[in-house]
C-alpha cells in the first residue's frame, strides 16, 4: 500500500513539473528562431534602401514561423494563397489576440475579406486592441506586415543583447496613406528609382496637401509611428504656397520632394504645380514591383524637368 501512494505522489509531482516545462499551445517557444541570422538582418537594416528594409526584416526574422500565410492571406485558396487553417495557426502563434472578442471578429470577418481589396480583419483587431498591436493613434497602418513587424519588434527586444541594440537604430518607411488605410493608386515602377526624400506634395482633388512622409521605429512596444507633423496627406496648401510651404520644412535652395499624383491625374494639374513651383525639384513617385503585398512603400523616379519659360 505504501509503495502504491508513493507511486501514486511521484506520478503527480513529475505530471505537474511536464505540464510546468511544455510550452502554451502557439507560444513562441514552439518556434526555432535563429537570432544569428536576425540580429544580423537588423543591424544591417538602416544600411539597406527604404524599400527593402521591411522585407529583410520579414525574410530573417520569422519569429513565429513562416510569414506566408499571413502575407498571403487575402489571396483565395483556390487563387494560390494559403489555406484559412494556415493563417489561423500563425495568427494563434503570434499571440494576435488580445481577448475573445478580437478573434472573433477577425476569423468571423476573414472569408469575406480575401479575394478583395480590404483589410477588414486587421481593422478590427487594430480597433479592438489597439497598443497591443501598434494600432495607436489609428488603425491606417493594420496589415499583415504591419502586424508582422510589431510582433519582430518586440521579440527582438524581448530577446535582448545584440538584437535589442540592433532594433533601436532601425529606422522604416511607411505605407502613404489617410486615415482610411487608403492611398493613390501609383503607377508601378521598375528601374531608375531611388528612395523617396522625406518631404512630398500629394494632389488630390482638393488641391495640393504638404508634408512629410511617416516613418517608423521599433521597440519593446512593437512600431512607433512618426508622422512627422500633420498625419498624411497634410494640410491643404494653394499652389501659389506651395514652394513656401517646402521651405518651412526644408530651407535648402532646391528641395528635393516626392510628387504623389493619382495615375488618373490631368496633365494640367501637374503643370500648374510646376508652374506655381519652380524652384522645388519634383521626382514623381511610384511603387516598386517588387512591393511587399498590401505594404506600398513609395518610391520615386528621375525628377521633372523645370517649367519652360513663359
Amino acid at each position: 500500500m505504501r509503495d502504491l501512494v508513493i507511486a501514486l505522489v511521484l506520478a503527480l509531482v513529475l505530471g505537474c513539473h511536464k505540464h510546468h516545462d511544455e510550452p502554451k499551445p502557439g507560444t513562441q517557444a514552439e518556434v526555432a528562431i535563429d537570432w544569428d541570422r536576425c540580429t544580423a538582418a537588423l543591424r544591417a537594416n538602416p544600411t539597406l534602401p527604404d524599400a527593402q528594409r521591411a522585407q529583410a526584416l520579414l525574410d530573417a526574422c520569422p519569429v513565429c514561423g513562416d510569414w506566408k500565410p499571413l502575407l498571403d492571406w487575402g489571396t483565395l485558396t483556390e487563387a494560390g494563397g494559403p489555406k484559412r487553417q494556415d493563417i489561423t495557426s500563425r495568427l494563434d502563434a503570434c499571440h494576435a489576440y488580445c481577448n475573445n472578442a478580437a478573434k472573433q471578429r477577425f476569423t468571423g470577418t476573414i472569408d469575406d475579406a480575401r479575394g478583395r481589396n480590404s483589410r477588414a480583419p486587421w481593422r478590427y483587431l487594430g480597433e479592438i486592441c489597439k497598443d497591443q498591436v501598434s494600432a495607436a493613434p489609428d488603425t491606417r497602418y493594420m496589415s499583415a506586415p504591419y502586424f508582422a513587424l510589431d510582433r519582430i519588434a518586440r521579440a527582438a527586444a524581448a530577446h535582448g543583447g545584440d538584437a535589442a541594440a540592433a532594433l533601436a537604430k532601425i529606422d522604416l518607411p511607411l505605407p502613404a496613406v489617410s486615415l482610411t488605410g487608403a492611398g493613390l493608386e501609383l503607377p508601378e515602377v521598375a528601374a531608375q528609382t531611388s528612395p523617396a526624400p522625406p518631404i512630398h506634395v500629394t494632389m488630390l482633388g482638393d488641391g495640393a496637401h504638404v508634408g512629410k512622409l511617416p516613418r517608423a521605429r521599433l521597440g519593446a512596444n512593437g512600431v512607433t509611428v512618426d508622422f512627422g507633423g500633420e498625419p498624411y496627406p497634410g494640410p491643404t496648401v494653394a499652389l501659389d504656397k506651395v514652394s513656401a510651404a517646402i521651405h518651412a520644412l526644408d530651407p535648402s535652395p532646391t528641395p528635393r520632394v516626392a510628387l504623389f499624383m493619382a495615375k488618373q491625374a490631368p496633365p494640367e494639374q501637374l503643370r500648374e504645380l510646376v508652374l506655381a513651383a519652380r524652384d522645388i525639384t519634383f521626382e514623381p513617385a511610384g511603387i516598386p514591383a517588387t512591393s511587399v503585398q498590401s505594404w506600398p512603400i513609395a518610391v520615386v523616379g528621375p525628377a521633372l524637368p523645370p517649367p519652360a519659360p513663359k
